[in-house]
């Protein structure tokens, strides 16, 4: 096992209330003690005396400790000095370097240890891989074996072994990772979805028409706002798309657009979320503040618009960052969205924003645009759009 790493008190700080004269004394007296042991704090933070201590026990006013926890030296303290709890950006690094030493490349532990219960839960409910339902010319269909967490402890699930579905419905398919069990629930198609099976992680939700399996939708949310989980990854932010194609917008006035994609129908149920980030540049040499015209549009509509003057700056660029999100609101034809844009040039910088709302139908295929449009056609402006990344939230 790799080296102690001590769980946080986060924002802790108390402070001596009794002089530390020596460089052995494990018993100190303090004005609070932290809430959780053991934990490792500092005393002296960001001084020449700082030290690094391991609380191992707490009593009235006093914290017994390991001295020079860190190998780095043991030092004698004022009165009323400070103490901080070991909260930095070197304890995340040595967060880090205990995961990468203790875990295999699938997640899975090298240690029984990370088993237990006030670790495990640490992770979310996620599928890892397999766990997958083709379409169907009939009725029939298989979900594929996978690995699945569940509470934070990992799980080999077999395969359903085939199942044939009633037609015409949409049957929403859940699986207990700790017995294998899965659960077939159908409702007429585009009826309510029903409520998540008990401690089951909803998989699937199955499609059919007279006589086949007609779609089947992982990932997402349903109705209820209920995950969908993928078939891999975690329930966190999952990167959809990835384009790093370059459009340049020059020496024009109309509306160009800068980047486009189909959204799948049903990709966002109805609490779900897409975060869009473009990087890109923006160029203004032509000796004068210059009109830029961004939309974001989804389907049919403008979500948000913003006009910005571009202040000149000779030929240094912009660098250029606009991230954007468009959100169901408890139902799938119920849209928030807008987007906000930072950059800066040599001299200038650039932050701005807009917002709005829309009521497309996000069951059907629609598609995300972004738009700018120059207020002088001049060879000097130039939008670049560089890549963009799209998110699933």
């Amino acid at each position: 096992m790799a080296n102690f790493i001590a769980r946080p008190n986060p924002r802790f700080s108390t402070n001596l209330n009794q002089a530390v004269n020596d460089t052995t004394s494990t018993t100190l007296n303090v004005n609070s003690v932290p809430a959780k042991v053991p934990c490792i704090l500092i005393i002296d933070p960001g001084t020449a005396t700082q030290e690094k201590v391991k609380v191992t026990a707490t009593g009235s006013g006093t914290i017994t400790v390991t001295r020079n926890f860190d190998g780095k030296g043991a030092f004698t303290h004022g009165f009323n000095a400070t103490i901080v709890d070991y909260d930095s950006p070197e304890y995340i690094y040595d967060i880090a370097d205990l995961l990468e030493q203790n875990f295999n490349s699938d997640y899975t532990p090298q240690s029984s240890i990370f088993m237990k219960p006030d670790f495990a839960l640490g992770f979310g409910n996620f599928i890892v891989s397999g766990l997958t339902a083709p379409t169907s010319g009939s009725l029939a269909t298989t979900i594929t074996a996978g690995v699945a967490y569940y509470g934070g402890t990992r799980y080999a699930v077999a395969t359903d072994g085939g199942h044939t579905y009633t037609a015409s419905q949409d049957t929403y398919v859940d699986v207990n990772p700790a017995t294998g069990a899965f659960t077939y629930n159908g409702v007429a198609n585009g009826g309510t979805p029903p409520a998540l099976t008990a401690n089951s992680l909803r998989i699937a939700k199955v499609v059919t028409s007279g006589a086949a399996v007609t779609g089947v939708t992982q990932g997402g949310f349903d109705s209820n706002g209920v995950i969908i989980y993928p078939t891999n990854g975690t329930n966190a932010a999952k990167i959809q798309v990835k384009d790093t194609t370059e459009v340049q917008v020059n020496n024009t006035t109309t509306e160009t657009t800068a980047y486009t994609q189909s959204i799948t129908g049903n990709l966002l149920g109805a609490f779900g979320m897409l975060r869009i980030k473009l990087f890109g540049k923006i160029l203004n040499n032509s000796g004068g503040s210059a009109n830029l015209t961004i939309n974001l549009k989804y389907g049919a509509t403008t979500i948000a618009t913003l006009l910005k003057s571009i202040p000149a700056d000779s030929t240094n660029l912009y660098g250029l960052l606009l991230e954007a999100f468009i959100a169901n609101t408890g139902a799938t034809n119920a849209q928030k969205g807008g987007f906000a844009v930072s950059g800066a040039s040599l001299n200038n910088g650039l932050n701005f924003g807009a917002y709005g709302t829309a009521t497309e139908d996000s069951t059907a295929n629609k598609t995300l645009t972004i738009t700018v449009t120059w207020g002088t056609a001049n060879a000097s402006l130039t939008f670049f759009k560089e890549a963009v990344a799209i998110e699933l939230l």
